[in-house]
């Protein structure tokens, strides 16, 4: 019998304490209260101790025996690697230039930073940089021309030794932005043949009259683009006139030049004869206007520039209709010799003038000529049929259009472009030879 049989039997003989009998039940007094209170504190120590199941007091908790499940193997973990040793990068072998280069690099940064130096340690540090480039890669001479494209005082034979090698990635930095190089040293190392040299001075940021001649006398299309879009490049007049002879065998020039700020007046209105129709109306645009000092002008013009073939002076006003007519008839009839010589007269320009007027196919310069005969506007389209007829490839343009061309025009402004037209073809004023 375990404690709590005694204890239910006790209670059931309604608490007699039948004493200590051997095997019989524990007496019920205060004695035996701490002795079972004693015994199921230790009872509770052991069942927290060492959990036992109790069938006869829980039968229903003993689960149902069966097959017992073996237990699943425990994961055994994966042993890790342990991590490779490091491997150092292989060591780089320098280049043989290399170490010239760095030389040279810091003689250079000492020349540009030492405020004091003296003119012979200068000398010496330009003349070792001699010494150090044809040891030099071509890595390191880029490295180098980077530098001394932005020296205030390069040395000049080392400038001159950059820009003469043949390697554009060397000689363009150099060449192209350093501001300090002088316009002879370019010149003697840039022959004008050299296309490639030509094109880089083409884009400096500014180029004087000088090294602008000396890429026009290359004559080299590309490099003459450059020049035109340049805005540093200062063009003299007599580039603008070689331009535009260049320009007539090169068209891509042509848009660049009429659109350069400074182009002189007589050269456009030179230029004026090969230009497309567009770019004519530019031109009229651009370089004519009306004002009362421009009337005076053209007064003395008139009184004292005489035509070649009579020397008689130009009246200033329309000329009678009845001459007109009959230089209108004469060139219908193809008398070209007494048509020419009739306008000639009556516009106070020479023959050769006329004669490059009424052949241009395109019909604006004869839109001048009448207005500068003081034609009417109503008779104007018959005029300019029986004019146009004459060009060998007449242009078959909308009369419309010379129309505008003819209202745009001003009595003052016609005569202007007439004066130019025969001064060229005479040689005369801004179009004499000069030495």
């Amino acid at each position: 019998m375990n404690m709590f049989s005694a204890i239910r039997a006790t209670a059931d003989r309604g608490g007699e304490d039948p004493g200590p009998a051997a095997g019989g039940p524990m007496p019920v007094n205060a004695n035996s209260f701490r002795l079972l209170t004693a015994r199921l504190r230790s009872g509770r120590s052991a069942v927290s101790a060492a959990p036992a199941p109790l069938p006869e007091l829980v039968p229903e908790l003993v689960p149902v025996p069966g097959p017992v499940p073996e237990p699943a193997p425990e994961p055994t973990a994966e042993p890790t690697a342990e991590p490779a040793a490091e491997i150092p990068p292989p060591r780089r072998e320098r280049e043989p230039g290399e170490e010239a280069g760095d030389t040279a690099i810091t003689l250079l940064e000492l020349m540009a930073a030492a405020a004091g130096l003296q003119p012979q340690e200068r000398v010496l540090a330009a003349d070792t940089l001699l010494l150090l480039l044809p040891r030099m890669s071509a890595h390191q001479l880029v490295r180098l021309a980077e530098r001394v494209a932005i020296m205030d005082n390069p040395p000049p034979l080392l400038v001159a030794s950059l820009i003469r090698d043949p390697r554009p990635e060397v000689m363009a930095p150099v060449l192209e932005r350093n501001a300090f190089i002088s316009d002879l040293d370019m010149i003697d190392n840039s022959a004008t043949q050299d296309v490639e040299r030509l094109r880089i001075i083409a884009r400096r940021r500014t180029l004087s009259p000088l090294l602008c001649a000396h890429v026009v006398a290359g004559g080299e299309p590309g490099a003459l683009l450059a020049l035109l879009r340049n805005a540093g490049a200062q063009l003299p007049h007599q580039c603008f006139v070689r331009l535009a002879e260049l320009a007539v065998d090169h068209p891509a020039l042509l848009a660049p030049l009429v659109t350069r700020a400074e182009l002189p007046a007589s050269v456009a209105f030179e230029l004026f004869w090969s230009l497309p129709p567009e770019l004519r109306r530019l031109i009229l645009s651009r370089f004519l206007a009306d004002s009362l000092v421009l009337g005076k002008i053209l007064r003395i013009i008139l009184a004292e520039d005489r035509s070649l073939a009579t020397g008689a002076p130009r009246e200033d006003g329309p000329v009678a209709a009845e001459a007109l007519d009959a230089a209108l008839e004469a060139a219908a009839a193809a008398q070209m010799e007494e048509a020419m010589q009739r306008f000639a007269d009556l516009a106070g320009i020479g023959t050769a003038t006329v004669s490059r007027i009424l052949s241009d196919p395109h019909g604006e310069p004869a839109a001048v000529l009448l207005k500068a005969l003081g034609i009417s506007r109503g008779r104007f389209i018959e005029a300019m049929d029986r004019l146009r007829a004459l060009a060998a490839q007449p242009d078959e343009r909308a009369s419309q259009q010379l129309q505008s061309v003819f209202d745009g025009l001003s009595f003052n402004k016609a005569r202007v472009l007439l004066s130019y037209w025969d001064w060229a073809t005479r040689k005369a004023g801004p179009y004499a030879p000069r030495s």
